[in-house]
């Protein structure tokens, strides 16, 4: 979700709640002498409500535990298996966002699990962020899986030629 979609919601979230409070003074000045006194401490906590349901929705990115990504690298030049990646040489870059500014750099640690190689990325990594890897295989052949973003699990490498 962009940033312009997320704060269009935010605004309709808080024309609702405006909405409600006006509602709720009206009433609560007697301004409709028919409606139902319990009316008014209905609309005070539904406004409450919607105040906590806007406040989750703007912060809910920094609040959500942050929980380990892990990526599957496929290597379609190369059968399965047969790719023998040295983790010393491996390495990734961050950029933030859209922006083209890196916003990390750093060594890389792949395992080779159940479906072929696996990197974690790191905890840091925001969903907006993107991902680039730059591997190496202990015989010298080198492969990079392009920019992506970490929501992706499964990503192909691409073999680059010396």
């Amino acid at each position: 979700m962009t940033l312009r979609e997320r704060y269009a919601i935010l605004a309709a979230f808080l024309i609702i709640l405006l909405g409600t409070f006006l509602a709720a003074i009206l009433v609560g000045l007697g301004l409709f002498p028919r409606a139902d006194p319990d009316y008014f401490r209905w609309l005070i906590g539904a406004g409450i409500v919607e105040i906590l349901g806007a406040v989750i929705f703007a912060f809910r990115d920094s609040i959500r535990p942050k929980g380990q990504v892990s990526v599957t690298l496929r290597f379609p030049d190369r059968e399965n298996g047969t790719v023998d990646l040295d983790s010393e040489e491996c390495n990734y870059e961050l950029k933030e966002g859209n922006s083209n500014q890196t916003k990390e750099r750093g060594k890389l640690l792949p395992t080779l699990g159940p479906g072929g190689w696996q990197c974690i990325l790191l905890p840091s990594v925001s969903p907006t962020d993107y991902i680039q890897l730059r591997l190496k295989e202990k015989n010298g052949d080198r492969w990079q899986v392009r920019w992506f973003t970490p929501l992706a699990t499964i990503r192909d490498a691409i073999h680059v030629p010396d």
